[in-house]
């Protein structure tokens, strides 16, 4: 074997020895990946790429700012109906509430 074809072999095995210890991600007890813990949808980030945005791969700083003020939910509406029944049934304000940004 000459040594070229050694090098390529020991560059190989150098990648995969470390491509393996990199390999740290939690396992349940049936093998798949471990997704237990804490989770929150604090975002106005939307799961699918909305298509009025197919072509465009970022917000100008007063875009987001924009976007940002278009989706605020303000979950305290009880102002507008004090005394009533949605009085008490909206009860929560936005203290409770993690909107995300």
């Amino acid at each position: 074997m000459n040594a070229r074809c050694k090098s390529v072999l020991i560059v190989l095995a150098a990648a995969a020895v470390s491509a393996a210890a990199q390999d740290k991600v939690p396992r349940a007890a049936d093998g798949h990946p471990d997704l237990s813990g804490i989770w929150t949808n604090a975002s106005i980030t939307p799961f699918e790429r909305p298509r009025e945005l197919s072509g465009k791969e970022f917000y100008t700083e007063q875009e987001a700012v924009a976007y940002e003020r278009s989706h605020q939910r303000d979950v305290d509406k009880r102002d507008q109906i004090k005394g009533t029944n949605a009085d008490v049934a909206l009860a929560y304000n936005n203290a409770w509430w993690d909107p995300g940004t």
